[in-house]
């Protein structure tokens, strides 16, 4: 849960930088943990790690 909503704010945080994904693509990317192409996807999930990071 807790990565939920992680990622939720990454999501978020990015919208500013007029940076849209979709919740979809989004969980999909980060549970198959594999190299996406999707520049923006790439860009919101470096979000999510550094929120987590702290």
């Amino acid at each position: 849960m807790v990565n939920a909503i992680t990622l939720q704010e990454a999501k978020d945080s990015s919208e500013i930088e007029n940076i849209v994904t979709s919740q979809d693509d989004l969980y999909q990317a980060f549970s198959t943990k594999t190299n996406t192409t999707n520049a923006q996807i790439k860009k919101v999930l470096r979000c999510r790690q550094a929120l987590w990071d702290g």
